[in-house]
């Protein structure tokens, strides 16, 4: 089976070439009218504008979409220069790289000798100024000169004399070039943002130094708060104002509309595979609609902001595929991007995001107040605090609720939501580990059977009885038609339980744990009764009657027996209730010397079924366990199980039970049991066993230790 690969998106800018095409932001218009004040340029004086907006907020986009606008309508042989001076990669060369740009640009454009002159003078005067290692624009003229030629001078012993050395007298060269040339010239600056602040403030000294010049405009992207920091960095006095005397107009990005950042959004979700947005969680429809207005759309400010989101949930959501709900995955991949800083803390104590405050906390208030100061800090740090916390509250209810916020719902664990421990437990390592359980193989199992061999390989001793239980939940949310063998499947649980790992599950037993039969039986009426069908007694029978389901066949005929039975719907009506039970008796018997008694999830509830409910076979049955085992050391673990402390473990003893002498006289119990601790090699636990015969009274068995309260 091929691997599904992400798909990631690019994250390019419009190319010039169709950039108004391709404008789903509706920046045409803006486009429009920096072009047209870019047009201010003259043969008088040069000018400068910026395109400012933060990182990711389409610039080079824009630049784009005027280029193409000039390109459409140049009638006069516009000279458009492209400089990148984050592709230079060093300090120094930046003005040499800059004026060559626009000389080469100049040259490519027009062979004729008044733009080889141009381009001739640009690179002499970038020669000038890289030969003083001096970038103009910080001091006064007269000051630069006087530095430049006495710096010159003792560097060359008199090349500061010579004409093509003198600073004045080749930028008024240059300025005549230009005049003369008569054509106007675009320098289109990008990517100033990405520089480390010593290179942003020696590229705005450039820009400061040649914006005076004819028939050049400039146009210059960045985000102004990152080069006002820089200038700050560089100990510029009033950085704030600095920008201002360098620039004539400073244009801001327009914000994206409501419609673009939805359609931009319904893009990204688009371009997943089929299979990310497929339905397969109740309410999934409703819970992506409510998550775009909790947070969501107000943290996608930037168009870079969703390509990185997708890219995002490309990467993370078939690993999380069915087990998490997608509107959630996308939720997560926003606090990724846009809040990492939430994420980590969300990974390192996911609690905070999850753990409710008790309704009978006696410092509920005082607790609350602690957790939402906690939770403020953490959104603080964050680039839209209230969308975050919208976002966190929405995504985990519980945190809503301990810092003492309102909070919609609560977690589903079968609708697949994040703050559902167990689905988040999968999403913070982004993919099933061991100990988890799968929603999807859950569902599958239930609604795919030729899955369900294959499925029950994969189960492990960690979430074999957390699969019981996610059985259950998942046949809640199943319509009535969409299983197509409810009868088969029934019976399927019923053996799983019975098979490893499952059976070994009575060897783990905790304070709290939940029995697997249990487990099974609920799953299963679950099932019938979202299937709608009067079949449970039917099935249940079946089960009560199957060779390979005797656990669960024990559990429902023992029930059936009960002085208040309840005609719950996985009972036996009672007219083949009695015949079960001696069916029972006969596949117990056949287990046992088939070897497989032993192995199944809980032989003694099935050994005491039998002694109570088939009285006249339950002796076959004990017969059949001593043809196989004398020593009946595992009989008496099974039959003797008394009770479980979570301080000594399992106990022995034989109760006051009438019954008890259907399977066993219990004299010969006694009398077994004495022989039996006379074998020195007898170790506990089935020394405890007997002994709890001999001594009447139940023991623990792993020291023998009394257990009685």
């Amino acid at each position: 089976m091929a691997t599904e690969l992400p798909v990631i998106g690019s994250d390019q800018p419009l190319q010039p070439s169709d950039a108004i095409d391709h404008d789903k932001l509706q920046r045409k218009g803006f486009a429009k009218s920096a072009v047209a004040a870019l047009k201010r340029v003259s043969s008088a004086a040069g000018f400068v504008l910026s395109i400012e907006g933060p990182w990711g907020s389409g610039k080079t986009s824009i630049l784009s979409m005027m280029e193409q606008l000039i390109r459409m309508d140049d009638s006069e042989g516009t000279v458009i220069v492209h400089f990148n001076p984050w592709l230079v990669g060093e300090r120094d060369p930046l003005l040499r790289q800059f004026l060559n740009s626009i000389a080469t640009a100049i040259k490519i454009k027009d062979n004729a000798e008044v733009a080889k002159k141009a381009s001739k003078e640009l690179i002499n005067y970038a020669d000038v100024l890289d030969f003083v290692k001096w970038v103009p624009g910080a001091e006064p003229w007269a000051s630069i000169v006087k530095g430049v030629l006495k710096s010159a001078g003792k560097a060359t012993g008199g090349v500061a004399d010579q004409k093509s050395r003198d600073i004045e007298g080749q930028k008024e060269r240059l300025e005549k070039a230009l005049e003369e040339l008569d054509k106007k010239i675009y320098v289109f600056i990008d990517d100033v943002d990405r520089l480390f602040p010593a290179e942003v403030f020696e590229m705005v000294r450039i820009i400061k130094a040649v914006g005076h010049l004819p028939n050049v405009g400039y146009v210059v992207a960045w985000d102004p708060e990152y080069v006002r920091r820089a200038l700050k960095a560089a100990a510029v006095p009033q950085a704030v104002n600095y920008i201002d005397k360098i620039v004539q107009v400073r244009l801001p990005v327009p914000a994206i509309s409501a419609h673009a950042r939805l359609q931009l959004l319904n893009e990204g979700i688009a371009s997943l595979s089929v299979e990310a947005t497929a339905n397969r969680f109740a309410k999934q429809d409703e819970r992506l609609q409510s998550l775009y207005f909790q947070g969501l759309r107000d943290l996608l400010e930037q168009p870079r902001d969703v390509t990185r989101v997708m890219n995002t949930v490309s990467v993370i959501e078939p690993g999380l595929r069915g087990e998490v709900v997608f509107a959630d995955i996308l939720g997560l991949s926003c606090l990724m991007v846009r809040a990492p800083r939430v994420y980590d803390a969300l990974r390192r104590n996911p609690e905070l995001f999850t753990s409710g405050m008790s309704s009978y906390d006696e410092n509920k208030k005082k607790h609350q107040e602690e957790h939402r100061d906690k939770m403020d800090r953490l959104f603080a740090k964050t680039p839209n605090p209230v969308a975050v916390q919208k976002l966190v509250h929405h995504l985990f209810p519980a945190a809503a609720k301990a810092s003492g916020h309102f909070a919609f719902g609560n977690a589903v664990d079968v609708e697949g939501h994040l703050a559902a421990p167990s689905r988040l437990n999968i999403a913070m390592s982004m993919a099933i580990g061991v100990t988890d359980v799968s929603l999807v193989d859950a569902r599958h199992y239930i609604l795919e059977p030729l899955k369900r061999a294959q499925i029950e390989t994969t189960l492990t001793s960690d979430n074999c009885l957390g699969f019981l239980d996610m059985l259950g939940d998942v046949a809640k949310t199943i319509s009535k038609g969409e299983i197509a063998d409810l009868e088969r499947l029934c019976i399927a649980i019923g053996r799983l339980i019975d098979r490893e790992p499952i059976s070994s599950s009575k060897n783990r037993r905790g304070f709290f744990t939940i029995s697997a039969e249990n487990l099974a039986r609920t799953a299963i009426e679950n099932l019938t009764a979202s299937n709608q069908t009067h079949s449970a007694p039917h099935i249940a029978h079946t089960i009560a009657i199957d060779p390979d389901a005797l656990t669960l066949a024990a559990d429902i005929i023992s029930d059936g027996a009960a002085p208040k039975r309840n005609n719950g719907s996985m009972m036996c009506v009672s007219s083949k209730q009695d015949a079960a039970s001696r069916k029972l008796a006969s596949n117990t018997i056949s287990a046992v010397e088939g070897g497989t008694f032993w192995s199944v999830c809980n032989p003694s509830r099935v050994l005491w079924t039998i002694m109570r409910t088939a009285p006249n076979a339950a002796k076959r049955v004990f017969a059949a366990i001593k043809r196989e085992d004398q020593n009946l050391d595992r009989f008496a673990l099974s039959f003797l199980k008394h009770s479980f402390s979570s301080d000594g473990g399992q106990s022995y003893g034989l109760p006051d039970d009438p019954a008890v002498k259907n399977m066993v006289d219990p004299r010969v119990l006694l009398t077994h049991a004495k022989r039996r601790l006379k074998d020195e090699k007898l170790d506990y636990p089935a020394r405890a066993a007997w002994r709890s015969v001999v001594e009447k009274k139940p023991l623990y068995g792993f020291d023998g230790s009394d257990a009685g309260s």
